[in-house]
C-alpha cells in the first residue's frame, strides 16, 4: 500500500507494521476444492474453537485464581501449581486454536555449519530461573506457546529509561499489538536486576521482546537498548536466543494492528496453523564460554547470507550505545533467518497514528499519544 509507503524500510523494503498479504493460491481443481471446504469448515470449526477457549479461561480462573489464590500462604507450592496449570492450559489452547503440532529445532551460525545444529532438539536447551530468552515478537501466538514451555515472568519495556517491569501472561497478551507505551509507570529494573531477582527468588526465567511492540514476521525492528551493561560472552546472566516464525497459505497468526478479535475469529477459521521455532544452538549462545564474534559474523556467507550481516539496523542500535543488543539482533536474524530494518518502536507509533487517522482512530490515537508523551 503506496499510503504507507513512509513505513517502508529504506534498506531492506519491507514493510514490517502492515498485515502480510497471503501468497498467491493455485487454481489448480484440488486447491479451490480446498479453499471451498474452508470457507464452509471454518466459521463453524471456529465457533466450536471459541467454545472451548472460554471453557479454558474458566478452568483458568479456577485453577490460577483460586485454588492457586489459596496457596499463596506457601509461595514456591503456589509458583509451582501454577507454572504446571499454565502450561497444560496454554498447550491445550494452542491445540484448540489449530497448532497442533510444533516444530522445533537448534539452529548453528558458525561458520561451515548449515541450518540445523545437527540432531539437537530444543529438549536439550536448558532454561533455568533468571535466565534471560530473547524472542521476536509478531503474535499473541507467542505469549501461549511461551507460557506452555517456560511458564516464563514476561516484561513490558520502558524506553525512555530502557528498563523492564514485569507483567503476567495476560497482560503480554493484552498489550501485543496495542499502541505501543514508551514509559511505564511502575516499578522497573534494568534487565540484570530483573534477571538477578528472578534467580534469587526462583521466579522462572525472563521472556524478553526487545523490539517493543510486534511486527509482521517479516523482518526484524530495531531492538530497544536494554543491554548497555552485558558483555559477550555474558557471564553474570545465561541469554538464550528464539525466533518464532509462522508459516501459512491463507491468513497470517501474526498480528500488528487491527481490531483483536476479528484477528482470532479469522485465526480460528483455519484448518490448521503452524510454529517454527528455532533456538540458537547452546553452544553458541552469547553466554556460552565458546561464543565468538568472529564466528558469527563470518558464518554470514553460509548460514544467513542476509539475515547474519551486520547493517544499518545494527549500526543504529550500536550507535546508541548498545553494542551488545547489535550483536544479539544479528544472531537473531540469522537463525530466524529474518531481515534486520532501522525501524522501531516509535516508527511504529507513528505508522498506528497515521493508521488510526485514516481508519476513523483519531480519539484512541490522541489519547495514547498524549500518554506517552
Amino acid at each position: 500500500m503506496e499510503k504507507y509507503s513512509r513505513w517502508r524500510d529504506a534498506g531492506t523494503g519491507i514493510q514490517p507494521f502492515l498485515p502480510p498479504v497471503p501468497p498467491r493460491s493455485d487454481t489448480t481443481v484440488l486447491s479451490v476444492g480446498t479453499n471451498v471446504i474452508r470457507l464452509l469448515v471454518g466459521p463453524v470449526l471456529a465457533i466450536v474453537r471459541i467454545a472451548v477457549v472460554f471453557v479454558l479461561l474458566a478452568l483458568y480462573v479456577l485453577f490460577i485464581s483460586g485454588i492457586g489464590g489459596i496457596l499463596s500462604i506457601a509461595p514456591p507450592l503456589q509458583r509451582t501449581w501454577n507454572a504446571i496449570w499454565k502450561k497444560i492450559l496454554a498447550r491445550i489452547a494452542l491445540f484448540v486454536i489449530g497448532f497442533y503440532i510444533i516444530h522445533s529445532e537448534n539452529v548453528s551460525v558458525r561458520r561451515g555449519r548449515g541450518h540445523s545444529a545437527g540432531n539437537q532438539k530444543q529438549a536439550s536447551v536448558s532454561v533455568g530461573s533468571g535466565d534471560v530468552i530473547i524472542v521476536n515478537s509478531s503474535s499473541y501466538i507467542d505469549i501461549l506457546y511461551l507460557t506452555f514451555q517456560f511458564s516464563p515472568l514476561f516484561t513490558q519495556i520502558d524506553a525512555t529509561t530502557n528498563q523492564v517491569r514485569f507483567i503476567t501472561a495476560q497482560e503480554a497478551i493484552a498489550q501485543c499489538g496495542k499502541y505501543p507505551e514508551l514509559s511505564v509507570d511502575a516499578k522497573t529494573y534494568s534487565l540484570k536486576e530483573a534477571s538477578q531477582l528472578a534467580k534469587k527468588q526462583g521466579l522462572g526465567p525472563i521472556v524478553v521482546f526487545p523490539e517493543g511492540t510486534t511486527s509482521n514476521g517479516r523482518a526484524l525492528l530495531k531492538f530497544i537498548p536494554l543491554f548497555k551493561d552485558f558483555s559477550l560472552p555474558e557471564k553474570e546472566v545465561k541469554i538464550h536466543i528464539l525466533a518464532l516464525k509462522y508459516e501459512y497459505n491463507h491468513f497470517s497468526p501474526t498480528y500488528t494492528v487491527g481490531n483483536k478479535a476479528v484477528h482470532f475469529l479469522k485465526l480460528c477459521c483455519q484448518l490448521s496453523n503452524t510454529l517454527l521455532v528455532k533456538w540458537l544452538a547452546p553452544n553458541e549462545s552469547p553466554s556460552s564460554p565458546n561464543f565468538s564474534i568472529a564466528n558469527m559474523i563470518s558464518s554470514s556467507s553460509t548460514a544467513a547470507p542476509t539475515a547474519a550481516i551486520p547493517n544499518a539496523a545494527t549500526d543504529a542500535v550500536a550507535n546508541d550505545g548498545d553494542t551488545v543488543g547489535a550483536q544479539l539482533l544479528t544472531l537473531l536474524g540469522g537463525i530466524a533467518r529474518l531481515r534486520k530494518t532501522s525501524l522501531g518502536i516509535r516508527d511504529k507509533i507513528e505508522f498506528l497514528d497515521y493508521y488510526f487517522q485514516r481508519t476513523g482512530g483519531v480519539k484512541a490515537s490522541v489519547k495514547k499519544t498524549k500518554k506517552n508523551k
